[in-house]
């Protein structure tokens, strides 16, 4: 029973190109690396941490193959820096199970949270990411465009949601750009959803501004409810954050059009910051 259980989990955990391990057709054995994989997963979602990392690691200590590695190489790609992702393809087998268990109980340290912590929460992000956020073009297209805004000026066709700039560009297709974020960062503290489809999250920050970032549904190739990342969206999304965001708030109430260029570029690289520390950074805490 396990291991009809242990194998249907790996079909929600094998990820992106170019590190998506191909599973063949083959009886698994129950100490290997697929099923200790699985197991560390199952494990993590009942609460059991510490036997979550130990069966993390045994797995990666029995990897032998290309798709053994893959599945760590994609797992740890969703919240490593470059320098760990790059250390990981150098390194030997036995110093890529050091660097995975560096990886995780470094960050468990960093957070101040118990062993285990941050590999217990990436996995709680992941489940809902993968279930709330998956892309699935009709025809199996990652998404290359935004929708077109009716409502937009000059300058929303430039900078702002009508532009085809792409202002993050996903290294994988999987899930969509919410959450790409959510698994690096947890839940927002708020989530608001304005005319047009456009949803924007908030995170809060006591030493500094919060981190405002704006998701508009984009073209993928027939689909719904996907979003990417929009710098600049239409002045009725800034002005539905009043009450959650003064600056944006500032902005959205000046009529269409009139809303002072050199002000609504300063709130767009507001937001540019805030997506690229959203997308390159990491946090452990969870957000329920």
């Amino acid at each position: 029973m396990f291991m009809i259980l242990a194998v249907g989990a790996l079909a929600t955990v094998l990820l992106a190109p170019p590190y998506t391990p191909v599973v063949e057709a083959q009886i698994v054995a129950l100490d290997s690396t697929l099923v200790s994989f699985a197991r560390a997963r199952a494990e993590a979602r009942a609460g059991r941490r510490i036997d979550a990392m130990r069966s993390y690691i045994a797995g990666a200590a029995q990897a032998v193959s290309a798709s053994d590695w893959g599945l760590y190489r994609a797992d740890i790609s969703w919240i490593a820096t470059r320098n760990e992702l790059q250390a990981f393809d150098a390194a030997s087998a036995a110093g890529r199970v050091t660097l995975l268990r560096t990886i995780w109980s470094s960050r468990d340290t960093r957070d101040g949270i118990a062993p285990g912590g941050r590999f217990g929460e990436h996995v709680r992000r992941f489940d809902i990411a993968t279930a709330d956020f998956r892309v699935r073009p009709k025809r199996g297209k990652v998404p290359v465009a935004r929708a077109s805004n009716a409502e937009g000026d000059d300058y929303d066709y430039i900078a702002g949601r009508s532009s085809m700039l792409r202002d993050f560009v996903p290294t994988q297709g999987m899930i969509d750009d919410r959450g790409v974020i959510l698994i690096r960062h947890g839940e927002p503290d708020t989530r608001v959803v304005s005319s047009g489809g456009i949803e924007s999250w908030i995170y809060q920050r006591e030493t500094s501004d919060n981190l405002v970032v704006h998701f508009g549904e984009a073209l993928f190739d027939g689909s719904s409810g996907n979003t990417t990342l929009i710098a600049a969206p239409p002045l009725s999304t800034l002005a539905a954050l009043c009450g959650v965001d003064a600056a944006s708030c500032q902005v959205g109430n000046r009529r269409i059009g009139a809303a002072a260029i050199d002000r609504r570029e300063r709130l767009r690289q507001r937001s540019l910051a805030a997506i690229r520390e959203l997308t390159t950074t990491e946090s452990a805490g969870p957000k329920r």
